[in-house]
Protein backbone atom coordinates (compact mmCIF):
# COMPACT_ATOMS: atom_id res chain seq x y z
CA UNK A 1 0.00 0.00 0.00
CA UNK A 2 2.83 2.34 0.95
CA UNK A 3 5.17 1.92 -2.46
CA UNK A 4 1.92 2.06 -4.20
CA UNK A 5 0.37 5.06 -2.79
CA UNK A 6 4.23 6.97 -3.09
CA UNK A 7 5.07 5.82 -6.50
CA UNK A 8 1.37 7.32 -7.44
CA UNK A 9 2.92 10.58 -5.99
CA UNK A 10 5.92 11.05 -7.71
CA UNK A 11 4.12 9.63 -10.92
CA UNK A 12 1.57 11.58 -10.72
CA UNK A 13 0.85 13.73 -13.68
CA UNK A 14 -0.10 18.09 -13.71
CA UNK A 15 0.41 18.43 -9.88
CA UNK A 16 0.67 21.71 -10.52
CA UNK A 17 -0.41 24.03 -8.01
CA UNK A 18 2.36 24.13 -4.78
CA UNK A 19 2.48 25.50 -1.53
CA UNK A 20 5.09 25.11 1.09
CA UNK A 21 4.39 26.55 4.80
CA UNK A 22 4.43 25.71 8.26
CA UNK A 23 6.38 22.28 7.92
CA UNK A 24 3.68 20.78 5.16
CA UNK A 25 4.08 20.84 1.25
CA UNK A 26 0.77 20.16 -0.24
CA UNK A 27 -0.54 20.56 -4.27
CA UNK A 28 -3.02 20.05 -6.19
CA UNK A 29 -3.23 18.46 -9.99
CA UNK A 30 -4.76 21.34 -11.16
CA UNK A 31 -5.48 25.17 -10.38
CA UNK A 32 -8.35 25.48 -12.43
CA UNK A 33 -11.40 23.26 -12.71
CA UNK A 34 -14.89 22.56 -14.21
CA UNK A 35 -17.80 20.43 -12.45
CA UNK A 36 -17.30 16.84 -12.70
CA UNK A 37 -13.42 17.37 -12.36
CA UNK A 38 -11.42 15.93 -9.75
CA UNK A 39 -9.48 17.57 -7.47
CA UNK A 40 -6.43 15.72 -6.30
CA UNK A 41 -4.25 17.08 -3.15
CA UNK A 42 -1.15 15.24 -2.48
CA UNK A 43 1.01 16.83 0.54
CA UNK A 44 3.94 16.44 3.00
CA UNK A 45 4.94 16.42 6.22
CA UNK A 46 7.68 17.34 7.74
CA UNK A 47 7.65 16.38 11.65
CA UNK A 48 5.45 13.34 12.28
CA UNK A 49 2.79 12.97 15.14
CA UNK A 50 2.22 9.68 16.25
CA UNK A 51 -1.62 8.33 15.62
CA UNK A 52 -2.65 11.89 14.35
CA UNK A 53 -4.74 12.27 11.07
CA UNK A 54 -4.08 14.85 8.19
CA UNK A 55 -7.77 17.15 8.28
CA UNK A 56 -8.57 18.82 4.90
CA UNK A 57 -11.15 21.54 5.00
CA UNK A 58 -12.11 22.94 1.69
CA UNK A 59 -14.23 26.44 1.17
CA UNK A 60 -16.34 27.54 -1.87
CA UNK A 61 -16.13 31.31 -2.66
CA UNK A 62 -18.65 32.55 -0.10
CA UNK A 63 -17.01 30.49 2.78
CA UNK A 64 -19.10 27.80 3.31
CA UNK A 65 -17.79 24.38 4.14
CA UNK A 66 -17.64 22.52 0.55
CA UNK A 67 -15.71 19.55 1.63
CA UNK A 68 -13.87 18.08 4.52
CA UNK A 69 -11.18 15.10 4.82
CA UNK A 70 -9.65 13.55 7.41
CA UNK A 71 -6.89 11.22 5.94
CA UNK A 72 -3.80 8.73 7.79
CA UNK A 73 -0.64 9.17 6.61
CA UNK A 74 1.19 6.73 4.72
CA UNK A 75 4.75 7.60 6.12
CA UNK A 76 4.75 11.24 5.47
CA UNK A 77 2.18 11.46 2.82
CA UNK A 78 -1.09 11.98 2.47
CA UNK A 79 -3.06 11.84 -0.49
CA UNK A 80 -7.17 13.35 -0.73
CA UNK A 81 -9.64 14.00 -3.39
CA UNK A 82 -13.05 14.98 -4.23
CA UNK A 83 -15.14 15.58 -7.48
CA UNK A 84 -16.35 19.07 -8.10
CA UNK A 85 -20.04 18.96 -8.41
CA UNK A 86 -22.50 20.24 -11.31
CA UNK A 87 -23.58 22.75 -9.42
CA UNK A 88 -20.65 23.80 -7.51
CA UNK A 89 -20.04 28.24 -7.28
CA UNK A 90 -17.61 29.75 -9.72
CA UNK A 91 -14.67 31.27 -7.86
CA UNK A 92 -11.76 31.26 -5.79
CA UNK A 93 -11.79 28.17 -3.64
CA UNK A 94 -9.47 27.15 -0.31
CA UNK A 95 -8.15 24.54 0.95
CA UNK A 96 -6.90 24.76 4.18
CA UNK A 97 -4.26 21.33 5.25
CA UNK A 98 -3.77 21.00 9.42
CA UNK A 99 -1.48 18.11 11.12
CA UNK A 100 -0.85 18.39 14.28
CA UNK A 101 0.95 22.06 14.98
CA UNK A 102 1.93 21.99 10.94
CA UNK A 103 -0.45 23.76 8.27
CA UNK A 104 -0.65 25.33 4.57
CA UNK A 105 -3.19 26.83 2.68
CA UNK A 106 -3.59 26.44 -1.09
CA UNK A 107 -6.60 28.24 -3.78
CA UNK A 108 -7.91 26.39 -6.65
CA UNK A 109 -10.48 27.96 -9.09
CA UNK A 110 -14.06 26.62 -10.40
CA UNK A 111 -14.99 27.89 -14.01
CA UNK A 112 -18.68 28.00 -15.02
CA UNK A 113 -19.55 24.87 -16.31
CA UNK A 114 -22.89 24.64 -18.17
CA UNK A 115 -24.70 21.00 -17.73
CA UNK A 116 -26.90 19.49 -20.76
CA UNK A 117 -29.24 17.11 -20.50
CA UNK A 118 -30.08 14.57 -23.55
CA UNK A 119 -33.26 12.18 -22.76
CA UNK A 120 -32.38 8.45 -24.31
CA UNK A 121 -35.69 6.51 -23.60
CA UNK A 122 -36.19 6.25 -19.77
CA UNK A 123 -32.42 7.53 -19.31
CA UNK A 124 -30.35 10.31 -20.00
CA UNK A 125 -27.08 11.32 -21.56
CA UNK A 126 -25.52 14.14 -19.50
CA UNK A 127 -23.22 16.34 -21.33
CA UNK A 128 -20.88 18.86 -19.32
CA UNK A 129 -18.66 21.70 -20.86
CA UNK A 130 -18.00 25.44 -21.45
CA UNK A 131 -18.96 26.56 -24.17
CA UNK A 132 -21.92 23.93 -24.08
CA UNK A 133 -24.38 26.58 -25.63
CA UNK A 134 -22.16 26.80 -28.84
CA UNK A 135 -23.48 22.95 -29.99
CA UNK A 136 -27.67 22.38 -29.80
CA UNK A 137 -28.06 19.36 -28.96
CA UNK A 138 -31.16 17.29 -30.39
CA UNK A 139 -33.35 14.51 -30.06
CA UNK A 140 -31.64 11.05 -29.51
CA UNK A 141 -32.64 7.93 -31.23
CA UNK A 142 -31.77 4.43 -30.76
CA UNK A 143 -30.72 1.56 -32.98
CA UNK A 144 -30.77 -1.65 -31.50
CA UNK A 145 -29.94 -3.13 -35.15
CA UNK A 146 -26.49 -2.13 -34.72
CA UNK A 147 -26.44 -1.24 -30.62
CA UNK A 148 -26.23 3.02 -31.17
CA UNK A 149 -27.21 5.87 -29.65
CA UNK A 150 -28.03 8.75 -32.77
CA UNK A 151 -27.95 13.01 -31.86
CA UNK A 152 -28.59 15.34 -33.95
CA UNK A 153 -26.57 18.37 -33.45
CA UNK A 154 -26.13 21.85 -34.54
CA UNK A 155 -22.44 23.87 -34.08
CA UNK A 156 -22.87 26.25 -36.40
CA UNK A 157 -22.39 28.98 -33.63
CA UNK A 158 -18.92 27.68 -32.89
CA UNK A 159 -16.66 30.23 -32.87
CA UNK A 160 -13.47 27.80 -32.83
CA UNK A 161 -12.86 24.74 -35.32
CA UNK A 162 -13.76 22.71 -32.34
CA UNK A 163 -15.65 22.33 -29.02
CA UNK A 164 -15.08 20.42 -26.39
CA UNK A 165 -17.72 18.43 -24.67
CA UNK A 166 -18.14 16.14 -21.71
CA UNK A 167 -20.56 13.31 -22.22
CA UNK A 168 -21.47 11.20 -18.96
CA UNK A 169 -23.45 8.39 -20.40
CA UNK A 170 -25.13 5.59 -17.80
CA UNK A 171 -23.90 1.90 -18.88
CA UNK A 172 -28.33 1.19 -18.80
CA UNK A 173 -28.08 3.50 -21.77
CA UNK A 174 -25.66 1.76 -23.97
CA UNK A 175 -22.59 -0.33 -23.14
CA UNK A 176 -19.42 -2.11 -25.32
CA UNK A 177 -18.62 -5.03 -23.41
CA UNK A 178 -15.12 -5.47 -23.05
CA UNK A 179 -13.85 -2.26 -24.58
CA UNK A 180 -14.82 1.16 -25.49
CA UNK A 181 -17.92 2.92 -26.69
CA UNK A 182 -17.36 3.99 -30.66
CA UNK A 183 -17.85 7.41 -31.16
CA UNK A 184 -18.60 8.73 -34.73
CA UNK A 185 -18.99 12.70 -36.04
CA UNK A 186 -20.77 12.54 -39.79
CA UNK A 187 -19.64 9.09 -40.09
CA UNK A 188 -16.18 9.76 -39.20
CA UNK A 189 -14.59 7.86 -36.10
CA UNK A 190 -14.01 10.80 -33.42
CA UNK A 191 -10.65 10.24 -30.73
CA UNK A 192 -12.26 10.60 -27.35
CA UNK A 193 -10.42 9.73 -24.09
CA UNK A 194 -12.73 7.45 -21.84
CA UNK A 195 -13.35 7.04 -18.17
CA UNK A 196 -15.03 3.86 -16.54
CA UNK A 197 -17.34 3.76 -13.28
CA UNK A 198 -19.47 1.20 -12.41
CA UNK A 199 -22.40 2.60 -13.95
CA UNK A 200 -21.03 4.78 -16.61
CA UNK A 201 -18.65 6.40 -19.07
CA UNK A 202 -17.82 9.46 -19.08
CA UNK A 203 -16.12 10.18 -22.79
CA UNK A 204 -14.31 13.62 -23.42
CA UNK A 205 -14.71 14.83 -27.03
CA UNK A 206 -13.60 17.59 -29.14
CA UNK A 207 -16.92 18.46 -31.82
CA UNK A 208 -16.20 19.98 -34.94
CA UNK A 209 -17.46 23.09 -35.72
CA UNK A 210 -20.20 22.15 -38.10
CA UNK A 211 -21.21 18.47 -36.89
CA UNK A 212 -24.47 17.59 -37.71
CA UNK A 213 -24.99 14.20 -36.28
CA UNK A 214 -23.37 12.00 -33.66
CA UNK A 215 -23.20 8.72 -32.83
CA UNK A 216 -22.47 6.27 -29.86
CA UNK A 217 -21.74 2.54 -30.79
CA UNK A 218 -21.40 -0.22 -28.44
CA UNK A 219 -22.99 -3.86 -27.76
CA UNK A 220 -25.52 -3.17 -26.07
CA UNK A 221 -28.30 -0.61 -25.94
CA UNK A 222 -31.58 0.51 -23.88
CA UNK A 223 -34.78 -0.50 -25.56
CA UNK A 224 -36.21 2.02 -27.74
CA UNK A 225 -39.55 1.74 -26.37
CA UNK A 226 -38.54 0.83 -22.71
CA UNK A 227 -39.02 -2.21 -20.05
CA UNK A 228 -43.04 -1.59 -19.99
CA UNK A 229 -43.22 -1.85 -23.57
CA UNK A 230 -41.68 -5.19 -23.95
CA UNK A 231 -44.18 -6.62 -21.09
CA UNK A 232 -46.78 -5.30 -23.21
CA UNK A 233 -45.36 -6.86 -26.49
CA UNK A 234 -44.65 -10.06 -24.40
CA UNK A 235 -48.28 -10.50 -23.05
CA UNK A 236 -49.82 -9.15 -26.37
CA UNK A 237 -47.71 -12.66 -28.31
CA UNK A 238 -48.84 -15.00 -25.76
CA UNK A 239 -52.60 -13.98 -26.62
CA UNK A 240 -52.06 -13.96 -30.01
CA UNK A 241 -50.13 -17.45 -29.58
CA UNK A 242 -53.26 -18.65 -27.75
CA UNK A 243 -55.76 -17.37 -29.98
CA UNK A 244 -54.24 -19.41 -32.46
CA UNK A 245 -54.52 -22.62 -30.83
CA UNK A 246 -58.04 -22.03 -29.90
CA UNK A 247 -58.60 -21.45 -34.03
CA UNK A 248 -57.12 -24.36 -34.79
CA UNK A 249 -58.95 -26.43 -32.39
CA UNK A 250 -62.13 -25.20 -33.17
CA UNK A 251 -61.51 -25.55 -36.96
CA UNK A 252 -60.52 -29.41 -36.36
CA UNK A 253 -63.97 -30.11 -34.54
CA UNK A 254 -66.33 -28.65 -37.38
CA UNK A 255 -64.60 -30.04 -40.14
Amino acid sequence: MTITLLASIVFMPQIVNGQTAGGITASTNKSEYQPGDKVIITGKVQKIEEEQPVTILIRNPIHNVYDVGQVDLQNDIFVHDFVIGNNSKPGDYTIQIKYADQSVELHFTVTSGLVQIIPVGTSSIKVIGNEIGLIKYKKASISIQDFSIIIGLDSSGAKSSSVEQEFEIPKEVIDASGSSLIVQVDDNILKCTEKETSTSRILDCLIPAGSQQLKFIGTSVIPEFGPMSIIILMVSVSIIVVLSKRIKLREHFYK
